[in-house]
């Protein structure tokens, strides 16, 4: 059996990616650009770099993480070619949004409930221990990344 390649065209006429089509399945869906990339126009500018970077640090990373192929999934949602003849709607369309959506609310319910609670009793045990401000803040740091490390994968292990 032969896989084809069929292009996703998006809302913009511009191709964003690519589905392999094997049989009534589809094992690859392919972004033509960086999850970074906004505006879709093939590189990533200052301004999505920093605007990334600000999305990661308030807890939207997983909003961002995966989102060029989503585009490319729910474009190709239109596409007749993928939809009539596979199990893409059920099978692709479906997993991707769903873990998307999943690992978006997870890293926005650690950004708002636990990243602050964190810090503060970080900050108060840091400033406990030391008189200094470099160390207090080189602890609180310290100490944040280890609950981080400790908590995210208990969230996602949860879901």
């Amino acid at each position: 059996m032969e896989t084809k390649w069929i292009e996703v065209i998006g809302n913009t006429n511009v191709p964003i990616g690519a589905v392999a089509v094997h049989g009534n399945s589809v094992p690859i869906v392919v972004a033509y650009f960086d999850d970074l990339d906004g505006n879709r126009d093939g590189r990533v500018s200052m301004g999505e770099k920093v605007a990334g970077f600000l999305a990661k640090g308030v807890g939207l990373g997983g909003a961002l993480s995966g989102s060029g192929v989503l585009a490319v999934v729910m474009a190709a949602r239109h596409e007749p070619d993928i939809v009539v003849d596979t199990d893409f709607i059920s099978g692709v369309f479906s997993q991707t949004y769903s873990e998307w959506s999943r690992r978006t609310i997870l890293d926005a319910a650690y950004g708002v409930y636990f990243k602050p609670l964190m810090g503060l009793a970080a900050g108060q045990i840091a400033g406990n221990l030391t008189g200094n401000a470099i160390k207090a803040f080189a602890i609180k740091k310290g100490m944040e990344a280890v609950a981080a490390a400790i908590i995210k994968p208990v969230l996602n292990a949860g879901a």
